[in-house]
């Protein structure tokens, strides 16, 4: 073709759809958006290295290949403990604990990266800690006080819980004493 000859209109507009359709099928296979969920948060890490940035809900745009995203949940969990103590009178104390918490959003990169997703908070953090405290709690009342005084005992766990779990970035929401036999 000479220099002087142009290419038909036809052939411009063929091309230019070819170079839409191939950026398109390009833009959906490296998918250059992620969805964060209700009651989620997105921890963004280039290269595998946790970036101080966290997504929140609804979409966000990020650089495929060199940036994933982990979903973790901010959504209040609920876990059972079973918990064995002594009571003040050396009773053996044995409870079925519920335990509800959730991940603070502001720090859920951190909690992430130091700690794990949503089931290894409750593995290496909250069935260890709730166990020390009960135990701690549980030695400071005798078998009937802690029959007579369930509320002051629930109480106690609470409050040592929440120093506990707050230097994590874990917020807990309740404790309850389901069960408590001896």
């Amino acid at each position: 073709m000479d220099a002087k000859q142009k290419l038909p209109i036809e052939a411009k507009l063929g091309i230019a759809g070819g170079v839409l359709i191939l950026g398109l099928i390009l833009f959906f296979i490296f998918k250059p958006f992620t969805t964060i969920g209700a009651g989620q948060r997105g921890v963004v890490m280039h290269f595998g290295q946790v970036q101080d940035r966290v997504l929140g809900e609804g979409l966000s745009w990020y650089m495929p290949i060199i940036t994933s995203v982990k979903t973790i949940n901010i959504i209040v969990q609920k876990d059972d403990v079973k918990a064995e103590a002594a009571s003040k009178d050396l009773q053996d104390v044995h409870m079925d604990i519920v335990v509800n918490y959730h991940i603070d959003p502001a720090r859920v990169n951190k909690v992430f990266q130091q700690i794990g997703d949503n089931k290894d908070v409750f593995a290496k953090i909250i069935n260890p800690n709730t166990n020390e405290v009960v135990k701690a709690s549980t030695s400071e009342f005798t078998a009937e006080e802690i029959i007579k005084k369930r509320q002051e005992l629930k109480d106690k766990i609470d409050k040592r819980l929440i120093e506990r779990l707050v230097t994590y970035g874990v917020i807990l929401d309740d404790v309850s004493l389901i069960n408590i036999d001896f």
